[in-house]
């Protein structure tokens, strides 16, 4: 299958040409919305970040990350750029808002919720095979998060998986994990 995004207008390939909709893209799911590049982003959306970032001196950069991973998600290329978006501050600052906004971006059945203190159990990775989008409300604040499989789940790493009942499958996680939290997460 080809990578991209299928929008409702079209298939949007890696190149950012917009196609006729063709089952060769083996596209699984459709977005319920349509490209429009020429629109740019949501003025709604750019005002919340506005609202939340827009006195930090570094607002144009958090824009741009929250932009571009939010792209690599879409797109299902989480795994390549070895990276999780982690809003970290005090209650009552956009957070988990910003986390509901990205999630409304995709279907129901390509999102999950595995915290990464969870990775290391022996079902619960599974939910995220198929997935591209992978969400933590809030880290725990005591459990810590097993350092190996934080790595091999982030970069994609191929391992088994097993639903309760079912029999073990092979698969690469390929989702993007965005996490809340009002401190830093813990590990060896």
């Amino acid at each position: 299958s080809t990578v991209g995004i299928n929008f409702a207008n079209g298939f949007l390939t890696m190149d950012l040409q917009l196609r006729d909709h063709d089952p060769k893209y083996g596209a699984t799911y459709c977005l319920p919305y349509r490209y429009l590049p020429e629109e740019g982003a949501p003025l709604r959306f750019l005002s919340f970040l506005d609202h939340c970032w827009g006195n930090d001196e570094d607002y144009t950069d958090k824009v741009k990350v929250v932009r571009q991973m939010i792209a690599a998600m879409l797109f299902g290329q989480g795994p390549k750029y070895s990276r999780v978006m982690c809003f970290f501050g005090p209650p009552h600052t956009g957070k988990t808002t910003l986390m509901d906004i990205v999630m409304g971006l995709v279907p129901t059945d390509t999102r999950c919720a595995v915290p990464p203190h969870e990775w290391g159990d022996r079902f619960m990775p599974a939910q995220m095979a198929g997935k591209l989008f992978n969400q933590c409300g809030e880290l725990s604040e005591t459990q810590m998060i097993d350092g190996s499989k934080f790595k091999s789940i982030v970069e994609g790493g191929e391992m088994s998986g097993q639903h309760k009942g079912q029999n073990i499958f092979m698969f690469r996680p390929k989702c993007m994990h965005f996490f809340a939290t009002n401190h830093l997460p813990r590990t060896r």
